[in-house]
């Protein structure tokens, strides 16, 4: 882990945690988080839905992965109403059942997000 990766990973979790994440959410605050680590926090209710795109935002560090996700295909994978969450610092739209779906790609977003870190 170089120094500046670390450093981006503490300020991804301090961001989860000025946000006020229940705690279920804050382990989930880590760049190399696996879709399995994520839909079993999702499935036992540690982290909801609603958790999620605090938690995207602060991993985004406030810059657009769009292309990114568009990259990976998970717009294709998850429908349009994912998108939103590659670029979580602009407004979010209200989040509804639709969204369920997105928490099938949150690994790859999350992959996204990092690379999208200026180091």
């Amino acid at each position: 882990l170089s120094l500046k990766s670390h450093y981006w990973f503490l300020a991804l979790l301090e961001c989860c945690r000025r946000k006020n994440l229940p705690h279920g959410c804050l382990s989930l605050c880590r760049y190399d988080i696996t879709q399995a680590e994520v839909r079993l926090a999702i499935d036992r209710g540690l982290c909801g839905l609603f958790s999620v795109a605090p938690y995207l935002e602060c991993a985004s560090q406030g810059h657009d992965n769009t292309e990114c996700c568009r990259h990976k295909g998970i717009i294709a994978k998850t429908g349009p109403q994912c998108e939103q969450f590659c670029r979580p610092s602009h407004q979010l739209g209200v989040l509804g059942l639709q969204h369920i779906v997105c928490g099938n790609a949150i690994g790859e977003m999350m992959q996204c997000h990092h690379s999208g870190i200026r180091l």
